[in-house]
This record gives structure tokens, sequence and C-alpha cells, in this order.
């Protein structure tokens, strides 16, 4: 597939979409738990999903207790933390029934450095103030309702962290018009429809990049921004990046052997097109 000419299109064309907030697609916990066992496989949700572990480990390397906002099944703090298994992590989710799957899946896994908080990510109200010294969230905060939401979320994150904090927070940005998110739809093409249909409505939801940095401006002031370059539907908050802990390198080249050369591709290209960005080191 020519990636050149919608990458073009998408940087040249103007503004013609609006933030739909998201109508979920997938509402069974089948479903949920489906798209859970998907992103195990030799699939480009698996390939995003090391990517994303890799820079968020080299994020939290001298933390030792790191807030997931939004945790859901635990698709990808479970990665996190087989990675680092020195460090404590508390997915907070408002759904007892993720809540539910997501310690379900850590168990088969084997994990113990995990436990998990029914709260709303945008109030935190069973967490005391400066109790972490990182917080996380992986394409979690595009499900918030409004931008309002998405401020609430960073200024109780910013509560609840030490004043020497680390954080790492990807999400979708919403991109410009139908056709990009055509193009984006196409590079899933083995994905099953719903997970497709539910991609779709992601993007829809997704918040603009003006959102993120008026948020992280006021709350979370250490991050730096930086987004997919080019076709900008890919966003990371971020602060100082450190050296790769070993457990995390032997568990991140594991997993990336066990895909095929297609989704060792994606990583490698969600890797440069951040680059492209400035995210390095």
């Amino acid at each position: 597939m020519n990636h050149i000419m919608p990458i073009l299109r998408e940087m040249l064309s103007k503004v013609e979409l609006k933030r739909v907030p998201e109508q979920m697609v997938m509402d069974s916990e089948d479903q949920t738990q489906d798209f859970y066992n998907y992103g195990l496989g030799d699939t480009t949700l698996r390939a995003s999903y090391l990517f994303q572990a890799k820079w968020a480990s080299k994020t939290f390397a001298n933390c030792k207790r790191v807030l997931d906002l939004g945790t859901g099944p635990a698709n990808q703090i479970s990665i996190l933390a087989q990675m680092n298994p020195n460090i404590e992590f508390v997915g907070v989710d408002l759904s007892d029934k993720m809540l539910a799957l997501a310690k379900t899946n850590c168990d088969r896994l084997g994990i113990k450095n995990i436990s998990f908080v029914q709260d709303d990510m945008t109030q935190l109200s069973c967490l005391k103030d400066g109790e972490f010294d990182g917080v996380f969230s992986s394409v979690a905060l595009h499900h918030l309702p409004q931008a309002s939401d998405l401020e609430s979320a960073f200024k109780n994150a910013r509560r609840v962290l030490k004043p020497d904090y680390a954080a790492y927070i990807t999400d979708f940005l919403l991109v410009k018009n139908d056709a990009s998110i055509n193009y984006l739809l196409s590079l899933n093409e083995g994905q099953p429809k719903i997970f497709k249909d539910d991609y779709e409505a992601s993007l829809r939801a997704a918040f603009p990049k003006e959102n993120f940095l008026s948020a992280s401006g006021k709350y979370l002031e250490h991050t730096q921004f930086f987004s997919s370059f080019g076709a900008r539907f890919l966003m990371v908050l971020k602060t100082k990046s450190y050296d790769l802990n070993p457990a995390a390198e032997d568990f991140l080249e594991d997993e990336l052997r066990k895909l095929s050369k297609k989704n060792r591709g994606i990583y490698n290209s969600i890797s440069i097109l951040l680059a492209l960005d400035g995210m390095i080191g």
C-alpha cells in the first residue's frame, strides 16, 4: 500500500471532521474479552501495545507505584506489569465488570504486581493525594464525553501524583477528514468487523490536539507532547525517558520475535512516525 498519498492528503487538507463522543460498539463482556484475546496474538494491535509498553517502561524506570487511568480488561497494563515486575501498578476503571475481566486476565498470566480500584478517572475519589509517582493511560481518554472531562481527569491525576512525577499518556488524535479514517481502517484489514467498527468509533471520538495541550499545560506541565508525523492520528504525552531495564528489554525482544514480518513493520512504522516528531532517546 502507498502510504505517502494518504499522509500528504491529511497534512494538506482543511479540517472537516468534528468530534463525535463515542457510542460503545462492544457492549458485552464476551466481546471485550475477545478484543483482549485478539491483542495477545500476532496482530497490529499487539505491535502497538509493545511499542507503547517499551516507551512507558523507559518513562517509569524510576517509579515505584504507577496509576493506570481507564485500565479496561488490562490489555496494555498487563504487558507493562510483566516488563516492570518491581513496579506496583494500580488500574482504575468505572466498570466493575471490566475490572473483573482485568483481574481474571492478570491471574491467568500470573501477574502479581497489579491491583484494581473501581473509580471514575475524572474524579479518583478513592485515591489519596500524592500516593503515586507515575500515571499511565493508553487509548482510554477518548471515551470521555467532553473536553471538560479530559481536564478533570488530568487535574485529579496531578492531585494523586507526587511533586516529582512521571507520566505516559497515549491516545488517538482527531484527524481532519473521512479519507484519513478510511486509510487508518485499511491498515487493519484482518480485524473482525466489530473490532474495526469499534476502532472507527474511537477515531471519531478522539480529542483534537488543542484539548490535550490545554489540559496538560494546566496540570501535567512536565510532559512533552508528541504525535505521529504527517498523519497526526496518534499522540503521546510523556515525561523524561531513561534506559530500558533488562527485564523489560528481554521481554520486548521475545515478544517482537513472535510477530510476523508485517506486524514488526507496524511496530517499526509507529516508532519512525513518532521519532520524526522528536520522540527519541
